[in-house]
């Protein structure tokens, strides 16, 4: 509330399961970022108050000694909400495991831009929602989506709700050096710049 930063790291999963609220009085919330060696797992509201939100799950500063076995994953549950005020959000899964990586998002509120990066590099996705990034609603001024791996990734961005001014969606190679096949679907409720 004071507008001072806080960063939350694990090694394993962070789990948030009571709703996380600021509010500076004098001006913009702290930036919040949280960093887990495995998952991410949103089952409460997250409001900001204008300060930025970065997530990253199978966080390469994560230590595999002490990280449980198992994909890392970003997931927030149904109807749960993050929202930033004007502040960006960031979403990336890393590539600190071997396992394939999973990105749930539900709702995501800025007016600021909403940047996703989930790396499918390694291991090998053997089906959906494992190899795709999906949501629920989006409002934001602009929305990037990147999936990283060889063989392609789907983006499925698809709620009727969706408001974004401009969506750059890139399905690239793990190296991030050529394109890769995916399926990407998106939907706005108005007009938007692609």
């Amino acid at each position: 509330n004071t507008g001072t930063a806080v960063t939350l790291q694990a090694n394993n999963d962070i789990t948030i399961n009571e709703a996380i609220t600021t509010n500076n009085a004098g001006g913009a919330g702290g930036a919040l970022t949280l960093q887990a060696g495995r998952s991410i797992l949103l089952n409460a509201n997250i409001t900001t108050d204008d300060a930025a939100i970065a997530l990253k799950a199978n966080d390469e500063t994560g230590d595999l000694a002490n990280r449980d076995a198992g994909a890392g994953t970003l997931t927030m549950a149904a109807g749960t909400t993050i929202n930033a005020g004007s502040g960006n959000i960031t979403i990336t899964t890393g590539t600190l495991s071997t396992t394939p990586n999973q990105v749930d998002i539900a709702n995501l509120t800025t007016t600021g831009d909403i940047t996703i990066t989930a790396n499918f590099t390694n291991g090998s996705v053997s089906s959906t929602p494992l190899d795709q990034v999906s949501s629920t609603a989006i409002t934001a001024n602009k929305l990037t989506v990147k999936t990283l791996r060889d063989s392609g990734a789907a983006i499925n961005f698809n709620h009727s709700s969706n408001n974004v001014s401009t969506v750059d969606l890139r399905a690239r190679n793990a190296a991030d050096s050529a394109n890769a096949s995916g399926f990407m679907k998106y939907y706005d409720v108005d007009g938007l710049d692609i």
